[in-house]
């Protein structure tokens, strides 16, 4: 810096020092059309818990544990038997720290 002023720092290093990782995240594309067009095409309770179970698998995978929960949990309403829901449920609660919902 010829000017006397230092240049700002170059991106990597910037992202190296950000105090928030969740803020490097890139933002999410939106759920696949088809699995949207499967829940609004859902023609019984178990088929709609299936596809809202995918939609709780693909919030996860993501990292998006609250939305992830809330298809869990509609899954589950929808039909209790989702036992994969409710081991994924007890899962994401028991990293919360919400131990007892956990159980």
């Amino acid at each position: 810096a010829a000017s006397g002023r230092s240049s700002p720092a170059p991106d990597f290093v910037q992202i190296a020092f950000c105090a928030d990782p969740v803020a490097l995240t890139p933002p999410q594309s939106p759920l696949p059309p088809e699995l949207i067009q499967a829940v609004e095409q859902a023609t019984d309770p178990r088929q709609a818990s299936r596809n809202w179970a995918r939609i709780g698998q693909l919030h996860q995978r993501r990292k998006r544990f609250a939305e992830a929960r809330a298809a869990y949990y509609t899954a589950v309403k929808l039909d209790p038997t989702q036992h994969g829901c409710i081991a994924n449920l007890a899962q994401l609660e028991s990293h919360a720290g919400n131990i007892l919902a956990a159980l």
